[in-house]
């Protein structure tokens, strides 16, 4: 059972995260072993999309890896008003993760996000990085406000603060896709209207790594929410976190 603890952050809100632990004693020491951090997109929690991070924890532990979902500032069951929310301070909840990681004593990490949590790991890449996986990936967020206000520009504001906005527009992960040099396992539904799978052309313009592993669901829908499609993410996850979970992670590459 995943334990919730509460994190502080330098504005002295809390975090709320969930830790899980393999069963097997021999798998408990952070140490010896990949912790995976899960970041959620927005508007979304760590429990999102029918508890997707939740099917995900089981998938790791059973790879023997650790994890951790929690919910961003303004998300969830963490302290914070939703209309805060910006991509910047998104990107400050994932420093406080792992600087927690460090001090747990985590010599690799991974990430496995999803939408707007993709563009805030690209923004905040760790040298210990062992793997990504991305489900929906924004990897353009500026285009992608850009194209929502295009087709309905009420609906593409409703819920939105102008802070967010202004972060999505200045938003660059171009230079995390460039450094990146761990392999990348990419799901995405075809038919995904609210983060459309052109977002992947970023990728393959910019992403240089050893290995990006890309898997569209024809019929896939934003969520992937399908019994058939879940059940494969979790079987490709299964397969790529028992791969590379257990490697001694590649080093960041500089910016070209």
């Amino acid at each position: 059972m995943a334990e919730e603890v509460l994190l502080d952050t330098p504005s002295g809100e809390k975090i709320s995260a969930l830790i899980s632990k393999p069963v097997d004693p021999a798998a408990q020491q952070p140490s010896e072993r990949t912790l995976v951090i899960m970041a959620h997109g927005f508007p979304g929690e760590k429990n999102s999309h029918n508890d997707i991070f939740g099917g995900l924890e089981r998938v790791l532990m059973e790879s023997g890896l650790h994890s951790v979902r929690f919910d961003f500032r303004g998300c969830g069951a963490s302290d914070g008003r939703s209309e805060n929310f910006t991509l910047n301070t998104a990107c400050d909840d994932l420093h406080v993760i792992l600087k927690w990681a460090k001090k747990q004593g985590y010599k690799r990490l991974a990430y496995i996000a999803e939408g707007l949590g993709v563009s805030a790991a690209l923004l905040n890449l760790p040298p210990n990085l062992a793997f990504m996986i991305l489900l929906w990936p924004v990897l353009d967020p500026k285009t992608l406000f850009e194209q929502a206000l295009a087709e309905d520009k009420d609906a593409a504001m409703q819920g939105i603060s102008l802070g967010l906005i202004d972060s999505l527009q200045n938003a660059d992960t171009s230079g995390g896709l460039i450094k990146l040099n761990v392999p990348l396992l990419i799901l995405h539904g075809a038919k995904d209207k609210q983060v459309p799978i052109s977002q992947l052309d970023v990728l393959r313009k910019h992403f240089r790594g050893p290995r990006a592993e890309i898997t569209t669901f024809e019929d896939g829908e934003h969520g992937l929410l399908a019994t058939a499609h879940r059940q494969m993410v979790f079987h490709h996850a299964r397969l790529f976190a028992s791969r590379y979970g257990r490697q001694a992670p590649l080093k960041i590459a500089e910016k070209a």
